[in-house]
Formats: structure tokens, sequence, C-alpha cells
């Protein structure tokens, strides 16, 4: 099994809450918001640099908005705004530009997955219909 399909199928296990329902949408957005605080973690670490400020410090704000909140599209849609790169340091601006196409991407899984969208679909394919 692929290491990354092996360590999402463990990862479901623990997701899953005996004493509620456990649907789909709940269990990919516990799944996307762990991945989004590991991968903001990792991102983190690998920025701490002394050469890196002045702009190390604001965005280690951001990350640890992650850290401390229910992760959810429209809050990641945010920090992206607020992490735009504004360093002439190329492996600094590398690594907020890869948090926030990740950002990016979990906003899209966590739109596709996420409650309620079942009736958004159905409103966007039949307008005036329902």
């Amino acid at each position: 099994m692929a290491p990354a399909m092996q360590r999402v199928t463990l990862g479901v296990i623990p997701v899953q809450d005996a004493t509620l329902p456990t649907g789909l949408a709940r269990v990919m957005s516990r799944l996307v918001a762990d991945d989004v605080r590991r991968k903001t973690r990792a991102v983190a670490v690998a920025a701490r640099r002394p050469d890196a400020e002045p702009h190390l410090s604001p965005f280690l704000l951001v990350c640890d908005q992650v850290r401390g909140s229910d992760v959810d599209a429209d809050g990641l849609r945010r920090l992206i705004r607020e992490m735009v790169p504004t360093s002439g340091d190329a492996r600094f601006s590398a690594l907020v530009g890869e948090l926030a196409c990740f950002y990016y991407y979990s906003a899209t899984i966590l739109d596709f997955v996420g409650p309620g969208v079942h009736s958004r679909r159905r409103r966007v394919v039949l307008p005036g219909v329902l």
C-alpha cells in the first residue's frame, strides 16, 4: 500500500467517534484539519532562520492561528491572504507559497466534502428549479 494511502487509512480510525454519527464530511474534515496542522508545523520549522526576519515573525503568527483554531475552507482562504510573501528571500517565499498552495488545495477539498455540499451542488446544477 502506498504510504499516503496507508497514513489516511490509519488516520480514519481515531477520527471516528463511537458516540456520534460519523459521515464522510466529518471524517474528511478532521483528516484535512490534521494534515493542515501537520504541514503548517513542518513549514514553520523549515522557515525558522535568523536571516528570514523581519518577515518570519508575522508568518509564524499566521501559522499559530492554524494550531489554535478550527480548520475550515473560509479560514484557510483568509490565512492565504494574510501570508502573501513580501520577502526578497527566495527560500522563504517558496516555503510560504508552498503552504499557501496547500491551504488552497485543502480548502477545495473541504468545499467539496463539507457539510451541506449536496444542497449547494443542487442549487448550482439546477438553478431556479428548487
